[in-house]
């Protein structure tokens, strides 16, 4: 098998190299072509119906162009990497999604909460790596076939969770430091995964992104920096990387976090809560929705059918919430829409805050149900300030973390790094007018017996 050219929606003509192909045309990643994006995206933005297929491609490619401009930039440092360590990289971009679920995000979202044992929460990134022990297993001659062993796969592993326990023989080598923040950047979160995903989400989406990866690609440089090697970018370039996760927010408040998204997949949560024991991936199998993740062979089964099987075999109550994601039969009234602030925002539970409102208003004379929903955007590191582990590269050839300069920091800063949550509470029944401001102050007052601030315009 050779290299093949591929025509990419976001990137044009690209190409994947024989080994890659390899993987591509295995079962366990053609999976991913079942599979959504950005989950229930589409319910508002439909042409955004992309899958975890192309992503995953996309990733792989740009994970090889970063490499080609760094070894032309670096060409000292790269006397150290081998064309196999190479391969793994791009290897790493292309299977980093392989152990997603149905709806991706979604699915992690609703599965945890239907499993009731702390210790058993379903992590992509984790079921990605069984996933791929699993392709190996199941295509036994692809390692002979690619000329890859066991520790290149390990190494593909840490590449996709640099912080995971098993080590390959490539983990203590200080010049490979910079390897692993291409794909995983876990020290800055500006990764050829973030560059992708924006990129291709917002072009599905329709909408327009000033955000270029090209431009933080050419600026980026390899240095030793803190013992080892890292990727650092040009001072010139910190306005690009501050809009690139500007981008991540502001597609996070129109896309991902949209409200209508949001209470479609509290409704798949709930089917998915009702039916988790009682339908099952694969009829082969007798393990459960609940379980899927637990045995890869059943978790092959899973990809976005799951829907429209909860639908025609699911328990009454499960088919019910499918049908109302079918009908669009959403909450679509906003009784309260502003920004808020609590003490621990990790605790903020809409389902319970939801069930308590409607206990506290049971009896009144307001109709119907309510729902509530919150937007929780920021920069992709909490409180953090997203450049602060940026290792800095000038001109003269001096570099240093971001963060040990702070005034410099501080005159590059956004105004607020994370800002006040918003919360919206939608009626499933319109109001009449008189009805709707005292709908508003319920809910105020409400929330307000809760320790929760509200903070209106």
């Amino acid at each position: 098998m050779g290299d093949k050219l591929i025509n990419d929606g976001v990137y044009r003509t690209i190409v994947s190299d024989s080994i890659l192909m390899q993987f591509i045309d295995t079962p366990q990643f053609q999976r991913l072509r079942f599979i959504k994006q950005l989950g229930f995206v589409p319910y508002v933005y439909p042409s955004a119906n992309h899958t975890r297929f192309e992503h995953s491609i996309g990733t792989a490619y740009l994970a090889g162009e970063l490499l080609k401009h760094l070894s032309e930039t670096n060409k000292d440092i790269f006397e150290q990497v081998s064309d196999k360590d190479i391969q793994c990289v791009k290897l790493a971009g292309l299977l980093h999604d392989i152990g997603h679920g149905p709806f991706s995000h979604s699915w992690e979202l609703a599965i945890n909460k239907a499993i009731t044992d702390p210790n058993h929460h379903f992590h992509h990134e984790r079921v990605s790596m069984s996933m791929i022990d699993y392709l190996i297993d199941t295509n036994p001659s692809i390692l002979e076939a690619t000329g890859l062993n066991n520790d290149d796969i390990a190494f593909v592993k840490e590449l996709i969770d640099p912080g995971r326990e098993e080590k390959s023989s490539r983990r203590d080598r200080e010049e490979l430091g910079f390897l692993y923040q291409i794909i995983s950047n876990e020290d800055t979160g500006c990764d050829v995964d973030k560059w992708d995903y924006l990129n291709r989400d917002a072009h599905h989406a329709g909408l327009e992104t000033s955000f270029d990866y090209r431009r933080l690609m050419f600026n980026a440089r390899v240095v030793w920096y803190g013992g080892r090697t890292q990727i650092a970018f040009r001072d010139k370039a910190l306005p690009s990387l501050l809009q690139m996760f500007e981008t991540r927010k502001a597609m996070h408040y129109a896309v991902y976090q949209h409200r209508v998204v949001k209470h479609i997949e509290r409704l798949f949560v709930f089917a998915i809560k009702e039916s988790a024991n009682q339908v099952h991936p694969d009829p082969k199998f007798s393990l459960p929705l609940l379980n899927a993740h637990t045995e890869m062979d059943v978790f092959m089964g899973l990809d976005d059918s799951i829907l429209q099987r909860i639908y025609l075999e699911g328990p009454e109550k499960a088919r019910s919430f499918i049908g109302k994601i079918r009908d669009r039969k959403f909450h679509g009234h906003c009784m309260l829409d502003c920004d808020f602030h609590c003490e621990d925002l990790e605790q903020f539970d809409e389902d319970k805050l939801e069930s308590e409102f409607m206990e506290t208003i049971r009896g009144s004379k307001f109709q119907g149900s309510f729902c509530f929903s919150v937007q929780k955007p920021d920069f992709g590191m909490g409180d953090g300030h997203p450049l602060a582990n940026l290792v800095v590269s000038t001109n003269e050839g001096k570099s240093f973390y971001l963060k040990e300069d702070n005034n410099y920091l501080q005159r590059i800063t956004p105004s607020k790094i994370q800002q006040n949550p918003k919360l919206s509470v939608y009626a499933e029944e319109k109001p009449r007018d008189q009805e709707r401001a005292e709908i508003q102050k319920s809910a105020c007052d409400f929330l307000t017996s809760k320790g929760i601030e509200i903070i209106l315009d």
